[in-house]
């Protein structure tokens, strides 16, 4: 399962990652704003997407709104 974690807070980033990989089988992508996850992004590639709603730029609402925009559910 790969999973992307989009929080520009660096700390709380790498805490949700280590939990995140204390899971099951996981890859886990930190990303530090939604530009940056964006700019990266491949349709089908994630399984899950954690996302920070309270974010300077491009925030998680922001991210999800472009991602349905581009057809990805």
């Amino acid at each position: 399962m790969n999973i992307a974690v989009i929080e520009d807070n660096r700390a709380q980033n790498q805490a949700l990652c280590a939990l995140v990989l204390s899971m099951a089988d996981v890859s886990v992508f930190p990303f530090l704003s939604g530009e940056k996850f964006l700019f990266s992004y491949h349709p089908g590639f994630f399984d899950l997407l954690l996302l920070d709603i309270q974010m300077p730029g491009d925030d998680g609402i922001q991210v999800a709104k472009e991602l349905r925009r581009m057809g990805d559910d």
